[in-house]
């Protein structure tokens, strides 16, 4: 054998080792696809062919194979269901703030009103405006999932809005026939306050007889007031009525009372010859007294018969309360004022029974004196105490003045707090 046949031997039997080899690999190894065990037989044969080409041995690829993912909602579906929803939760929103200020009455409940108006409104608007971005996405992506959530949203939203600018037009014109009712019961409450200060610089006193025609002047703007503003003024223009005329029906009876004291005076005794007649002057001085209680009590209690002529009206809560609170801050210390001064009538009607009650008393020991036109009196302690009881009605009276002085000059009767 000569050398190259030798060679070519040894290469054959190589070759048949590599094969056997791979053999045993391929047996060893899991099963792959025919493209795959294709070429590695390709290589096999090749091997035993003596012609062995160590590139064409296949690898394994362990990499996991890629699946693909469904994609998500597309801008226009999403855009759909937040112009479905946002009406929704904007009158959710609306519903919310009005609930949070209901019974609220301070300066800012109207801005807070006004800023979730605001807000709503651009709520409404944006959803009007993605339902229509939304539609427009039909083309590529379909009607499901878009139609009809976008054209519900854009109808709540018109429709949400046009019941807001309703409201809107109608509370406006409520506002404006309230300002003018309110503003004829301000020009009312002004005359009435300057012809009361006229009066009093004039007079040096303030009487019931001249303050009838003021409250005559106040029911007439209420009046008007009930007539040009909305359904909640007039109820609230006919209650404030109704507490003035309980008032000035109070008023009546005490100035026809107080009329009778002077009418002719009650301690002039010119005439009196009988003790009966004491009687009869003191029934008048008791009724007076009566007359001046009742008038002290309304005035005292003047917040609840104020509120009970609301309540009886049917104004609304709200309403009540928030005209109460405006009541309490002009009329709290009017009232006391209107309380002091009627103190000062119950003074001088005690201290004129009490000059009754001497007079009766010491009957047969005095006389009267048509010059000094005051009764004489015998005996001294007599004529001390009916003197006392004229300084006290006196000092009343001076009080009174005073008091009402007073009154005429409040704040709350100069300006428009």
């Amino acid at each position: 054998m000569d050398r190259f046949t030798r060679v070519q031997v040894e290469a054959a039997m190589m070759a048949r080792m590599q094969a056997a080899s791979k053999r045993k690999w391929l047996d060893d190894k899991p099963l792959e696809s025919p493209k795959r065990i294709g070429t590695q037989h390709h290589g096999i044969a090749s091997a035993a062919n003596g012609h062995l080409d160590m590139y064409e041995i296949p690898t394994y690829n362990h990499s996991k194979p890629e699946v693909e993912e469904p994609s998500g909602p597309s801008f226009f579906h999403r855009a759909a269901q937040i112009c479905a929803w946002t009406p929704l939760l904007a009158a959710l929103f609306c519903k919310g703030v009005a609930n949070g200020l209901d019974g609220q009455h301070g300066q800012w409940v109207p801005l807070a009103n006004l800023a979730a108006a605001g807000i709503a409104v651009l709520l409404f608007l944006a959803s009007i405006v993605l339902g229509i971005i939304a539609l427009c996405g039909m083309s590529e992506h379909g009607q499901e999932g878009i139609l009809w959530r976008s054209v519900r949203g854009i109808v709540m939203g018109i429709a949400m809005l046009w019941l807001m600018g309703t409201g809107f037009v109608h509370g406006w014109q409520t506002a404006m026939q309230n300002r003018k009712a309110v503003a004829a019961i301000t020009q009312a409450s002004q005359e009435v306050r300057e012809e009361t200060k006229k009066d009093f610089n004039r007079d040096q006193k303030i009487t019931v007889e001249s303050a009838q025609p003021k409250l005559d002047k106040m029911k007439n703007a209420l009046d008007g007031a009930a007539k040009d503003g909305s359904p909640e003024t007039a109820l609230l223009a006919n209650a404030s009525k109704a507490y003035l005329e309980k008032l000035q029906g109070l008023m009546n009876d005490y100035a026809a009372t107080a009329k009778m004291l002077q009418s002719p005076p009650v301690l002039d005794m010119n005439g009196v010859d009988r003790q009966e007649q004491l009687q009869g002057k003191r029934k008048i001085v008791e009724n007076f007294l009566a007359a001046n209680e009742k008038f002290m009590a309304f005035v005292t209690k003047g917040d609840k018969a104020y509120r009970d002529e609301l309540v009886r009206f049917k104004v609304p809560a709200a309403t009540v309360e928030a005209t109460l609170k405006g009541y309490r801050s002009t009329a709290s210390e009017r009232n006391f004022m209107l309380i002091k001064i009627r103190e000062t009538d119950q003074r001088i009607g005690t201290a004129m029974l009490g000059m009754l009650d001497v007079l009766d008393a010491n009957w047969g020991g005095w006389k009267y004196n048509k010059e000094k036109r005051n009764p004489l009196f015998s005996d001294a302690s007599a004529l001390e105490k009916y003197n006392d009881y004229f300084k006290e009605i006196k000092s009343a009276a001076a009080e009174q003045k005073q008091l009402q002085t007073q009154l005429v000059n409040m704040p709350e009767l100069a300006s428009n707090k």
